[in-house]
């Protein structure tokens, strides 16, 4: 099997999953708004400043500078976190009582 269908193989996999997701209600795609672009990727680095650093941080109250400290420290090459729209990702909110995980701190 080519590379190629192995990978269109697996974009057809990954689109299906995707479509059932949002179907049933579990997660929903990620809107290209910029602030919630913006809301998404500071959750998304809490996360990963958890996960990385084990450290719980309010990015709410992080400056410009502190924001992109802290990506640059749970990247894997030291460089700010990338656009969650851009390459081959598939950005999410996970849905709990039908509002995305996480978005209660921009309520």
């Amino acid at each position: 099997m080519s590379a190629n269908t192995w990978y269109d193989k697996q974009q057809v996999w990954i689109e299906s999953c995707c479509r059932q997701l949002t179907a049933q209600g579990v997660a929903e795609p990620l809107s290209t708004d910029e602030r919630e672009t913006r809301d998404w990727s500071l959750c998304q680095l809490a996360s990963l400043a958890e996960g990385h650093l084990h450290e719980q941080i309010d990015v709410t109250r992080l400056s410009e500078d502190e924001i992109r400290a802290y990506e640059r420290r749970v990247s894997y090459d030291g460089r700010p976190l990338a656009n969650p729209h851009g390459g081959y990702s598939y950005p999410f909110w996970l849905l709990a009582y039908g509002r995305g995980c996480g978005q209660e701190a921009w309520v």
